[in-house]
C-alpha cells in the first residue's frame, strides 16, 4: 500500500536509484512509531524472572526495545551520550527479584560494558539459582 498509494512516480524512482539504503531510510521515515508513542512504550512494562525463564533473550530483548523507544522519543541521544541515565530508567523497569541480582549502570563503564552484563543475565541466574538450591 505505501509504495503504490502514498508515494508517487518520482519518489519512487529516487528511492530505486537510491539503492537498498536509501528505500531503508524512507521506510523507518514512514513507519517508526511517533515520538509520543515511543515515550509512552518506553515508560512501560516490567522485566521479571518469569520472563527470563521462558525465554532467555527476554532480558536483552526488553533493554534493545527500551532504548529503541527511548531514542525514538529523543530521550536517548543519537550519540548515545546519556545513556547513563536511560538505562537507570531501564533498569529500574526490573522487577525486584532481578535488582537483587543485577546491579544498575555505573557511571564508570560503558554502554556495550553494560548490554554485555544485560547479556548474560540467564547464566547469572542459572548459577545463583543453582547455588541456592544446593544442599549444604
Amino acid at each position: 500500500m505505501w509504495w503504490t498509494e502514498e508515494v508517487d512516480s518520482s519518489r519512487r524512482m529516487v528511492l530505486r536509484q537510491g539503492g537498498l539504503d536509501s528505500l531503508m531510510s524512507a521506510l523507518v521515515a514512514r513507519f517508526a512509531p511517533d515520538a509520543g508513542t515511543s515515550n509512552d512504550r518506553c515508560n512501560k512494562g516490567r522485566l521479571n524472572l518469569h520472563h527470563i525463564y521462558e525465554d532467555e533473550a527476554a532480558a536483552i530483548r526488553f533493554v534493545q526495545q527500551k532504548l529503541r523507544y527511548a531514542h525514538g522519543a529523543g530521550i536517548l541521544l543519537p550519540d548515545n551520550s546519556n545513556w547513563l541515565g536511560v538505562m537507570q530508567n531501564i533498569w529500574g523497569r526490573f522487577d525486584v527479584e532481578i535488582m537483587r541480582f543485577i546491579r544498575g549502570p555505573l557511571p564508570v563503564e560503558t554502554l556495550a560494558n553494560y548490554m554485555f552484563m544485560i547479556v548474560i543475565i540467564p547464566v547469572i541466574f542459572a548459577i545463583k539459582s543453582s547455588r541456592i538450591r544446593r544442599p549444604n
